[in-house]
């Protein structure tokens, strides 16, 4: 039996996996850009509480370099698909690791 409050959770992160989360940083480091309500979202969930597949993207015109990995990994993201033309990385993520990107 399903509670409403897991309902809501599978909802949510329904929506994040259909949708992705979208991050996007400049090369001089600035911080991603989330909506607001995502952002309030995810500080209502634990560090550690997974929030689906996370689509970062940066604002490059020479694709994914070893910068933007090392953005990732500062917030200990080490995996993923890398789309190096596009300048985008795909990976599971948790609430805590989206919101230290955006910081």
């Amino acid at each position: 039996m399903r509670t409403p409050a897991s309902q809501a959770h599978r909802k949510f992160f329904g929506a994040i996996l259909v949708a992705a989360v979208i991050g996007v940083f400049c090369l001089q480091g600035q911080a991603a850009t989330l909506s607001p309500k995502l952002q309030n979202q995810l500080t209502t969930l634990a560090d550690d509480a997974p929030v689906g597949v996370v689509i970062v993207s940066f604002n490059t015109s020479t694709g994914l370099n070893e910068s933007h990995l090392n953005v990732l990994r500062s917030v200990g993201v080490t995996g993923g698909q890398t789309f190096p033309t596009l300048g985008m990385v795909s990976q599971p993520m948790t609430a805590g690791q989206v919101l230290r990107q955006h910081i």
